[in-house]
């Protein structure tokens, strides 16, 4: 429901009178049940722009008195010709005053129709006619010269926001390429350096390998201890707790000497073997060639034990060294 309420929004003292006036008309149909949602249907705007109108923030024009009266009428509450002549007195008087360029010109365009209506029926001089108008001119021309700086400051502001906004999004494609670079970087250095760890790893296995198998063919020892390896002979096929009760005699037994350098996990109950990898493996080696090969996977899916198992075939098979 409608209600009539103080305008300290107004534009202007005038804009105040003139939407108190309004407030006024509407009052007897506010009263009754009528809406402002009702009265925004009916002049064809949206419920903001009565409300605006209503506190003076905005003058309403000609033809929203022309909509209120038929509301009004409509709803039992027409208004007499001079509450008509009133209201239309204070919007003209509100709109000449108001800081606003575009509501001052729509007085000054309802000036001019009118003085296009007296000459038209002769209702005055000539020269007062004149003068009007060359008055009206000047407004206008205040008026014009007044909106066309506004309208210059906002295409200079759009222009360079435009421009701004061209130079963030280089700016940002500049920052998310150099982060791409800085990251493949990384990720080239630590994959370099992790291939030069690599490399001497191999190198050094492959320089002990040569050296155990140099010394087992030598010296026939069973075992030979290195300060960065821990080498055990072990007799082809014998689980650990045997090597360890039967000792060196025990292992000079066998028909050839295996060096084994680290230590391997005995085989767990319940040890799902794994034929197809273990063959893998197998024809990995095959070729004779020290190569090394790494197997992959996620954890606890059994790598380990894997290793172990083919490490033990190996030993089984009397292979001379194995690591």
């Amino acid at each position: 429901m409608g209600e009539i309420t103080p305008c300290p929004k107004a534009q202007t003292p005038a804009a105040a009178a003139y939407a108190a006036s309004l407030q006024a008309l509407l009052k007897p149909v506010f009263d009754a049940g009528g809406t402002q949602t009702e009265l925004a249907a009916a002049c064809h705007l949206s419920k903001s722009s009565i409300t605006r109108y209503l506190q003076g923030e905005y003058v309403a024009p000609a033809g929203f008195i022309d909509h209120l009266a038929a509301y009004l009428a409509d709803r039992g509450h027409p208004l007499t010709e001079q509450q008509v002549a009133e209201v239309h007195r204070l919007r003209l008087h509100a709109q000449k005053i108001s800081p606003k360029p575009d509501t001052r010109l729509q007085a000054w365009e309802e000036e001019v129709t009118s003085l296009r209506e007296e000459l038209a029926h002769g209702a005055h001089l000539y020269q007062t006619t004149t003068d009007r108008l060359a008055d009206l001119d000047a407004r206008l021309t205040v008026i014009s010269n007044g909106l066309s700086r506004p309208l210059l400051r906002a295409e200079t502001a759009e222009r360079d926001r435009s421009r701004l906004q061209e130079q963030a999004e280089q700016q940002r494609q500049l920052d998310h390429a150099g982060a791409y670079s800085r990251q493949i970087e990384g990720e080239l250095a630590a994959s370099e350096d992790k291939a030069r760890r690599l490399m001497g790893e191999v190198e050094v296995f492959r320089r002990q390998i040569h050296r155990l198998h140099q010394e087992a063919e030598q010296t026939g020892a069973a075992a030979v201890a290195d300060p960065a390896t821990q080498v055990t002979a072990v007799a082809a096929g014998r689980p650990a707790a045997e090597q360890t009760a039967h000792g060196p005699q025990q292992a000079r037994r066998c028909s050839r000497r295996v060096v084994l350098l680290g230590e391997i996990s005995i085989e767990p109950p319940g040890y799902q073997h794994r034929p197809d990898l273990v063959r893998q493996l197998e024809d990995a080696a095959a070729s004779g060639v020290a190569v090394v090969h790494a197997l992959t996977g996620l954890r606890g899916v059994g790598k380990t034990q894997l290793a172990a198992a083919y490490t033990r075939t190996r030993i089984a098979e009397d292979w001379p060294v194995v690591a």
